[in-house]
């Protein structure tokens, strides 16, 4: 304990990142020539309609808020989260598009507390020790709980961006995150006392970290006291002002269900022991409005999901292809080698219709989430000698063996 404790006080004595300068010098301002602000035919043929996509429908490389109230599991969700996307395949039934790691900054629960946590997700849902060896760089935990680092400080009055953005584009500018996850946000920022400036100041110095390393910044946000006694699920449902609503391009809240008009997807398994969260998309700038709700079960560390088909047709077609590129990940467990053929012929255990298997395989070849993989060498197989493969466990395999 001793040991820990003087670790403690040497960061806050010797680690520069919080240290605030009371005069901060002024930024100088260079306009853009003519010709730097002109565009061309190349530019404009050329220009993206959304930032880099992380997970489809749900995860983009820009500001995004997370918004519950205490005691919602917040942060579990988002390690768990954290733990799909840096394996590829699917998250909440949605295609992860960009496999990448996430950097999780927290200034609330101490690393230890959030690596039992991932253990313990681990455990539950089945995360192979392979898989789990992989993850260990995927996630990477930075633990500043009492440092008092902070985004941005008060300057009597006015409020600047410290270093500490700075610190994180320049330790990490050589391998950038997919994600940057700040929790909670209430830690980070001067204090509430200038609602809409601290917010506004706030999604500037994350805009800055977005733009320099191309990745998804999340602030985790908690709801008003009105808003989580009401349930509400919309945009700005967050505590505070609107400032950090209408900044961010994202916005997902999450509510525990206790019942009501609401009630969870048929297809959703539960027990005595389950609980259930609610996940809105209240504010996705780069997908369809409307979004379908996304129901969570948790078991102890466990988790299950449904989206809610009921709402929207595409989610059901996303269910079905989710649901081939799981029967052949098994099928592979068991030391088969699937054709297009083969799983064709399983599409009653699938619960599909043939025509809604094929539409599905369709759409796992043509956006390359299958690949085609020769037989080893030695593998007894009759008739074909190649069978498909989710791309994401194409990895570890040779690449003279992709066809």
């Amino acid at each position: 304990m001793e040991d820990r404790v003087k670790r403690y006080l040497r960061l806050i004595r010797n680690d520069g990142a919080h240290v605030l300068d009371p005069n901060p010098p002024q930024q100088k301002v260079e306009i853009p020539t003519d010709e730097e602000l002109n565009w061309t035919r190349e530019e404009l043929a050329g220009a993206a309609l959304t930032p880099k996509c992380i997970v489809q429908d749900h995860t983009y490389a820009d500001v995004a808020q997370v918004v519950a109230p205490g005691g919602t599991g917040k942060t579990t969700i988002l390690l768990y989260e954290s733990i799909r996307i840096a394996l590829g395949g699917e998250l909440w039934g949605l295609n992860v598009e960009s496999p990448g790691w996430t950097l999780f900054i927290t200034a609330e629960d101490q690393r230890e507390y959030l690596l039992g946590r991932m253990r313990e997700i681990f455990w539950a849902n089945d995360i192979r020790q392979e898989e789990q060896d992989y993850l260990m760089d995927k996630i990477r935990i930075y633990d500043v709980t009492g440092l008092g680092h902070k985004l941005i400080h008060n300057v009597s009055g006015n409020l600047h961006a410290t270093e500490f953005a700075n610190a994180i584009i320049e330790r990490f500018a050589a391998n950038p995150p997919s994600v940057v996850i700040f929790d909670p946000l209430a830690s980070f920022g001067a204090g509430e006392n200038m609602v809409n400036v601290n917010e506004q100041s706030i999604i500037d110095v994350c805009r800055r970290l977005v733009r320099a390393l191309e990745c998804c910044v999340k602030v985790i946000h908690h709801t008003g006291k009105a808003n989580a006694r009401n349930g509400t699920m919309d945009q700005y449902s967050g505590r505070g002002g609107s400032a950090l609503a209408d900044g961010s391009r994202m916005t997902t809240v999450l509510q525990r269900w206790v019942g009501g008009d609401l009630t969870p997807p048929p297809c959703l398994h539960l027990t005595d022991t389950t609980s259930i969260t609610l996940m809105s998309r209240a504010k996705l700038t780069y997908a369809p409005p409307n979004l379908p709700m996304i129901w969570i079960a948790r078991d102890g560390f466990m988790f299950s999901y449904a989206l809610d088909e009921r709402q929207d047709p595409k989610a059901l077609f996303n269910k079905r292809v989710n649901t081939v590129l799981r029967f052949i990940t098994e099928k592979l467990e068991d030391g088969l080698y699937p054709t297009k053929s083969m799983i064709e012929g399983f599409y009653p255990t699938m619960g599909m219709k043939r025509a809604e298997l094929r539409e599905a395989l369709n759409e796992l070849e043509l956006s390359g989430r299958l690949v085609k993989l020769v037989v080893p060498a030695g593998a007894k197989k009759s008739g074909p000698q190649d069978y498909l493969c989710p791309k994401n466990l194409a990895r570890e395999i040779n690449e003279e063996d992709v066809r």
